[in-house]
């Protein structure tokens, strides 16, 4: 203890000179912060290593899919009309404008297949619905009953249009310029609005607004807590340097963290978006503990010196507070195992962000007092709080308590058995806002909004007996004039391909489309099927192989890249089936959904397991989440294991670690068997809350033992130890916990749920962590006596 009693007074004598170098530091860490970035974009949610990764982006490249955001427009007049349309027009060529925007396609682009019958596509020409000689009314019909055009580019009611936006790739790359694109597109949307409902919708529209809210959180929710926790401080302690002196470590801490994450080059992503609410609580919860303990030995020690009460305060808080850190830090090391970046990097951030608040704490806190004159012990401000009153009840009623106490570990740990792994972007925004009004009304009017993706191996019905790829055309009435009657001088060779497209890999596409179709929450569903139902409307009957053969001849150009191309590779003999889900639906469990969908492609339609591929966005987001929900179960029981051998190794004492372990396990299981009960999902903003409970439950605890040791060490009284430790310590839990949970209430106001759910878990969290240290651990040590007083 004597070379930190020397550093001590080292401090002490040059207070000033650790102030002015603390400044230098925190002028330098705004500086570094201006590269502080907040990356909400689709790439920090996946795991590149993952193998579906690679083949999204292979699918991708190979049916050359470009990036595109999806515009909804419902009219207040009817849509297929003369004044519907020309909305249209205008609000397309407002869009194209927009720089950034390669090509905007809506209802006025596709071509009409029915008037008048295919005799456009002989002259080379295309007939559109803005064509002058077509029949609107029939031009509406054909529209609504295309199996493509249907819930893609038109609802099933004819009263809503879909609006297709392709971007330039190289506009998405950095945040600014995609936030001006996305900006720029919504000014067009809010012109608009006066005429209909217009909503602009996209997995890059719902990453940009996530950084927008997470930006806006931490700026005004940020001031608002801070706030917050200044009125609750001032009210606690009444004395304003208290305020002051809590206030400036935690900004000290945060200013000097988003510095070096600027400095490194470490992003905030939606994962590690609650680092700083995280390292407020941290920071907070020392300096309120050292507060409490210098004014409580102020009144112990009224003779001492301002100098000597700091040392006192400093010597007896030190330890307990260097093992809270040291266990919260080696907590979140655990995170670095998860093989997941967003989550190792956010084990990297709260390991430092810790370090950086506990040294900052202990020298503002010692150059600080140092500086400012002694306080009278007859003045002292702290208000007090009933925890002695809850000693008392612990200590006559200890039946009651271990009743209450089980009966909440039960419901907690049952709770933990309803717990739901999800991933619905559309459920981490409120009803009232804009993104949320948008996917509803894309879910309800146009097939849905989550993309999936599955390509289908052919290359085995590529050896087809050539009578059976050189079929013969269908028989059809003389009368009738089949559109691809004028490409009879075809080559053999041609038709008997056995590499394109033949009837036998149209009926497994068949196959898979009809059964997506029937599933639940499934909207739209394209796939070559879609293109042949299309080509049969054009030859106004079944179309056979030889059809099929000529088809990429036959298409106009428009559509040959959208309806033979982007469902058949003939390259690579693969089909690729395309569907969206209706992410607004309640019922929909999209792990539960993916794990159907492969069993049922493999024992339901005899596709061999190894011939079929799932990709997309969904399987990439959901592997993500899956990882995390395995990888925290890891780091979880990792963390723990951590912790009791930190623990043990500090008071060598293996039932007094178990009793600190306590508190973990009844806020553990609280929390999570809350989100159990109320059906609160854990998805990517939920699934690191086990882990920061251990690290806001273990702190009360330590705290708590160390006191009480040293109480009960005095004269071997258990009880009178109990009740000093709940007057000194427990005095400073429940000024933290209070100003804390104050503090992150103001969370619910938020528009993203993720951080209202943050801010409430967090609240339940410290409230039981509190609870179960002022009543549980202290009965356990009554029960067990795991202390021995030396002789």
């Amino acid at each position: 203890m004597i070379p930190f009693i020397g550093i001590t007074h080292f401090l002490q004598k040059h207070a000033r000179l650790v102030l002015i170098g603390l400044v230098l530091f925190l002028v330098a860490s705004c500086w570094w912060s201006l590269q502080f970035k907040i990356d909400a974009s689709a790439d920090t949610l996946l795991n590149k290593n993952d193998k579906d990764y690679a083949l999204s982006q292979t699918v991708d490249s190979r049916y050359q899919l470009s990036p595109t955001l999806a515009l909804v427009f419902r009219p207040k007049t009817d849509l297929v009309t003369p004044q519907g349309l020309d909305l249209v027009s205008k609000l397309k060529q407002d869009l194209s404008a927009v720089p950034g925007v390669v090509k905007v396609t809506t209802i006025l682009d596709v071509p009409l297949f029915t008037q008048p019958p295919n005799s456009h596509f002989k002259k080379g020409s295309e007939i559109t619905i803005m064509t002058p000689s077509v029949n609107i009314p029939l031009a509406r019909t054909e529209l609504i009953n295309s199996p493509l055009y249907r819930d893609l580019l038109i609802s099933r009611d004819g009263m809503t249009t879909g609006v297709d936006i392709q971007v330039d790739p190289a506009y998405l790359v950095e945040y600014k310029v995609k936030h001006k694109l996305i900006r720029d597109l919504r000014v067009v949307v809010d012109k608009y609005r006066v005429y209909g409902d217009t909503y602009l919708g996209g997995l890059e529209v719902i990453a940009d607004d996530m950084i927008s809210y997470l930006n806006r959180d931490l700026i005004l929710f940020g001031t608002l807590i801070f706030v917050c926790i200044m009125v609750i401080l001032t009210i606690i302690f009444r004395r304003m340097r208290w305020v002051l002196l809590t206030m400036s470590c935690c900004l000290a801490a945060l200013i000097s963290m988003t510095g070096i994450m600027g400095l490194a080059g470490w992003k905030v992503t939606v994962v590690s978006s609650n680092f700083v609410s995280l390292q407020i609580i941290f920071t907070m919860d020392l300096v309120i503990h050292l507060i409490a303990r210098y004014e409580e030995l102020l009144s112990l020690y009224p003779e001492e010196s301002n100098n000597q009460i700091v040392i006192r305060t400093i010597q007896e808080k030190f330890s307990p507070s260097f093992y809270v850190s040291f266990t919260t830090i080696t907590g979140f090391a655990s995170l670095l195992t998860s093989g997941i970046l967003p989550v190792i990097t956010f084990g990297w951030m709260m390991m430092m962000g810790i370090t950086l608040s506990f040294t900052l704490t202990f020298l503002i806190f010692i150059s600080v007092l140092t500086l400012l004159p002694r306080i009278s012990a007859n003045s002292l401000s702290v208000r007090s709080l009933p925890v002695r009153a809850i000693a008392r009840k612990t200590e006559r009623h200890r039946v009651a308590v271990l009743v209450i106490g089980g009966v909440l570990l039960i419901w907690g740990i049952s709770g933990m058995f309803k717990l739901e792994v999800e991933n619905s972007f559309i459920n981490y925004f409120k009803k009232s806002t804009d993104l949320r009004r948008g996917l509803e009304f894309i879910d309800h009017h146009l097939g849905g909004t989550t993309p999936l993706t599955i390509t289908i191996d052919v290359s085995q019905f590529s050896k087809s007996d050539p009578a059976t790829a050189n079929a013969a055309k269908p028989s059809r009435p003389a009368e009738e004039d089949s559109f691809f009657d004028e490409f009879e001088d075809v080559t053999a060779q041609h038709v008997a391909n056995p590499q394109g497209l033949t009837l036998e890999k149209v009926m497994i596409a068949k196959k898979v489309h009809d059964y997506l179709e029937e599933l639940p929450s499934v909207g739209k569903v394209t796939s070559i099927w879609t293109t042949v139902k299309m080509s049969e409307i054009i030859a106004k009957g079944p179309i056979g192989n030889f059809e099929l053969a000529v088809l990429k001849n036959t298409l106009p150009p428009s559509l040959k890249t959208q309806l033979l191309d982007a469902y058949f590779s003939e390259d690579h003999q693969e089909l690729r089936v395309n569907l969206r889900l209706l992410d607004s639906d309640p019922k929909l469990r999209r792990n539960d959904f993916l794990k159907k969908v492969r069993y049922d492609l493999e024992h339901k339609l005899g596709i061999p397991k190894d011939q079929f591929h799932l990709s997309g966005a969904m399987v990439l987001y959901n592997n993500i989440l899956q990882k995390l929900f395995d990888s925290q179960i890891l780091t979880l029981g990792t963390s723990l294991l951590i912790l009791i051998v930190v623990l043990y190794a500090w008071l060598r004492n293996f039932a007094l670690t178990m009793i600190i372990m306590v508190p973990n396990l009844f806020s553990v299981s609280t929390v999570l068997g809350f989100m159990g009960w109320f059906h609160i999902p854990l998805d990517m903003m939920t699934i690191t809350i086990a882990s920061i409970t251990i690290g806001v439950a273990v702190d009360n605890a330590i705290h708590y033992i160390y006191h009480y040791r040293s109480e009960f060490l005095k004269d071997g009284d258990r009880v009178g130890a109990m009740f000093r430790t709940h007057r000194s310590v427990g005095h400073a839990m429940a000024f933290s916990t209070i100003t804390i949970c104050f503090g992150f209430g103001v969370l619910v106001f938020s528009n993203f749920i993720p951080n209202i759910m943050f801010g409430l878990l967090t609240i339940v969290a410290m409230g039981v962590a509190l609870t179960s240290s002022l009543t549980i651990m202290p009965l356990c040590l009554l029960l067990f006596n795991p202390i021995k007083q030396p002789k």
